[in-house]
């Protein structure tokens, strides 16, 4: 049994939950007991971050901010030209975050379209900005342009390592879609936390492995989330990767979050999906 994660709260009580998600709070309850752990601390499962897609457009920014700022998420992540889309920035989207609203900013670094001296130059703005926390990613091919193509993941992992050192905590993804062996060439690799793609039940063997060689690093899972409008365009948009409606998502995490350490809610084109699945969280008492 691993020491208990630094989301506890001492002498909190749990007052809201679901009926499916308790079970998993007197389990865990149960484990720290026996670990000699004090039981009337309130757990907070895990991490709670949300997707914020990029956009040129201050006030629609703001708008998506003002609906999530009432819940209280751990981090925002950024994702950069999702589907090679140029959008805004993302690290300069993060830097404005951080500075205006005080939150927790995790921004997408694509690789596909810089080379080795951008990449430092980008995370010593971020830096500079206060943001330690970023995820280093391929991404898809670029819209307009070639990609640059001079570093893949692990490499640039050892080049932002060999200049900045722990300054940062870097992450990358993993797709559970590959065989354990190959996942545990990546996860092997110093990284200090890792966003799983297809973190579903049939996977759920392959994220305790994760998690036996890895216990220092963070498990953050993908948790794309639909509601009845939109579950068919998201299926069609991103083909193959597992989409949960809204009215599943209880289910779909009493299954995870005894293996993860977090979760990330996204829902390409829709915040307020998102925020239905806040509120939900809020309700069972994860928020």
């Amino acid at each position: 049994m691993r020491a208990p994660p630094p989301h506890f709260y001492n002498g909190l009580t749990c007052q809201k939950h679901h009926s499916n998600l308790q079970a998993i709070h007197m389990r865990t309850k149960r484990k720290f007991k026996a670990s000699g752990y004090v039981v009337c601390w309130c757990v907070k499962l895990v991490e709670v971050w949300v997707e914020l897609e990029p956009t040129t457009r201050k006030e629609k920014l703001e708008k998506k901010l003002e609906k999530i700022k009432t819940y209280k998420v751990d981090a925002l992540d950024i994702p950069d030209a999702p589907l090679g889309v140029p959008k805004a920035f993302a690290p300069l989207m993060a830097c404005y975050i951080q500075a205006v609203y005080g939150v927790k900013v995790i921004p997408h670094i694509r690789l596909l379209d810089i080379n080795t001296n951008a990449l430092l130059n980008i995370v010593g703005g971020l830096l500079f900005c206060g943001v330690d926390n970023f995820v280093i990613l391929q991404g898809d091919q670029p819209k307009y342009g070639n990609p640059i193509s001079e570093l893949n993941t692990d490499d640039a992992l050892q080049v932002i390592r060999s200049k900045y050192g722990d300054r940062v905590s870097v992450g990358c993804l993993v797709s559970l879609r590959k065989n354990v062996s190959e996942i545990v060439k990546r996860i092997v690799k110093d990284y200090d936390f890792f966003l799983l793609m297809r973190a579903v039940n049939e996977n759920l063997e392959k994220i305790k492995v994760l998690r036996q060689i890895r216990a220092d690093a963070k498990l953050i899972a993908y948790v794309i989330v639909c509601e009845s409008e939109n579950c068919k365009r998201l299926r069609s948009m991103l083909e193959g990767q597992p989409i949960v409606n809204v009215e599943r998502v209880d289910e779909h995490l009493n299954n995870l979050v005894e293996y993860v350490d977090g979760i990330l809610l996204s829902s390409p084109g829709s915040i307020d999906t998102i925020v239905k699945v806040l509120e939900l969280l809020n309700e069972i008492g994860i928020l």
